[in-house]
């Protein structure tokens, strides 16, 4: 999932190979669809992938919770991993213990 964050945080290109269009990249960036979200006023969205624009990141939500979040203007990529089942909810709500083991990680340029 990094992987496909520093995608298009290199605007589409992964080792020195164009992978993606740049006007694809460019059109998230520039996200224009407005999903009218109570709260969030100034969210967008394009090609999967949520914007807002004002706190300059970009994220495509997953199912289950998972997360890539591009931040631009920091040269950061964030992922986070997690996993809720009903099956798990029902185990850990009958032990009391918890059954989800998120991941986060998160790189930056080297």
């Amino acid at each position: 999932m990094a992987k496909i964050g520093y995608l298009y945080l290199r605007d589409g290109a992964w080792e020195s190979k164009q992978l993606l269009p740049s006007d694809w990249i460019d059109q998230v960036t520039h996200a224009t669809i407005d999903p009218h979200a109570p709260g969030e006023p100034e969210l967008r969205y394009s090609n999967l992938f949520w914007v807002l624009p004002h706190k300059h990141v970009y994220a495509a939500a997953g199912y289950h919770g998972q997360l890539i979040m591009v931040f631009p203007e920091l040269d950061v990529v964030a992922v986070t991993t997690a996993m809720r089942s009903s099956a798990a909810s029902y185990a850990e709500s009958k032990s009391g213990a918890s059954t989800q083991r998120p991941t986060v990680s998160a790189a930056t340029r080297a």
